[in-house]
């Protein structure tokens, strides 16, 4: 029995140096506690009333002052927004402008195209025409002499 009471021994002891950390974790916590109140010395609290301080300052005093300068602002700040709307409007309708004179010359250059096709082709018909009318002005001179031969008029060759 006395090595079983010697092997639950052990085992309590391994046990304790594994999972059991409060020796650790108490010495820790001590030295933080005394790390923090040597070295700050109440530094944390005094800068808390510090900001409280301020806070107060700024509802006491600098809130009334942006409320006025923000009162006294707002109006000339409207206008310049007015201004700045009606500034884009005027630059809008300019661009609107611009793309209609875009639109128009594209169709002064389609009219031009269709123009100049359209003279080509009147161009064509007329060579067209010149030469039929070359063509019928030799068969006729053809056909007249060939007439005079046939009436005699006109001496043979």
């Amino acid at each position: 029995m006395s090595d079983l009471a010697d092997i639950l021994k052990d085992t309590h002891s391994i046990w304790q140096r594994l999972f059991d950390h409060k020796g650790f974790l108490n010495g820790e916590i001590q030295y933080a506690l005394r790390e923090y109140e040597q070295k700050r010395n109440d530094q944390e609290v005094e800068n808390l009333f510090a900001i409280v301080e301020n806070i107060a300052d700024i509802k006491d005093t600098q809130i009334d002052k942006s409320k006025q300068l923000i009162d006294s602002t707002f109006p000339q700040i409207q206008l310049d927004l007015v201004r700045a709307d009606h500034m884009l409007k005027s630059i809008e309708e300019l661009e609107q402008k611009h793309k209609e004179n875009n639109t128009l010359e594209q169709r002064r250059e389609r009219r031009k195209a269709e123009w100049r096709k359209f003279v080509e082709e009147i161009t064509e018909h007329c060579s067209e025409i010149d030469e039929s009318f070359i063509e019928k002005e030799d068969e006729l001179q053809e056909f007249y002499r060939d007439l005079e031969r046939k009436l005699h008029l006109t001496k043979i060759p």
